[in-house]
């Protein structure tokens, strides 16, 4: 089932989405970085479901999917995952680095 959400903020933090990259997007990106990192690990990031359905604004980068999750959430479920997963610790630095939409510092850790 599709639920809908006010346009504009984040369904975990409900704060101001200003970078409206819908998690497919990123998921994308991510997988092709993890799959260079560890096979094992991108395939298992491929199965998993990080956000369920909701019909929400456009993203910037595809225009077809929908931004309801800021990237700072997302990512940051991303992370625990990968530590759960026993990713390495190389690789969770890594993804920081990489796929840091913690601006202010606020959290990850």
């Amino acid at each position: 089932m599709v639920q809908k959400f006010d346009y504009g903020l984040c369904i975990i933090c409900n704060e101001g989405i200003f970078n409206p990259l819908c998690p497919n997007c990123i998921s994308n990106e991510i997988f092709a970085w993890l799959f260079e990192k560890d096979i094992a690990v991108a395939k298992e990031f491929r199965k998993k479901k990080f956000v369920e359905d909701i019909d929400g604004g456009s993203c910037i980068a595809c225009r077809d999917n929908t931004s309801y999750i800021c990237p700072y959430c997302f990512t940051r479920q991303v992370f625990h995952w990968l530590k759960r997963k026993n990713a390495g610790r190389k690789i969770v630095n890594e993804f920081l680095e990489v796929f840091n939409f913690d601006f202010e510092h606020c959290g990850y850790s």
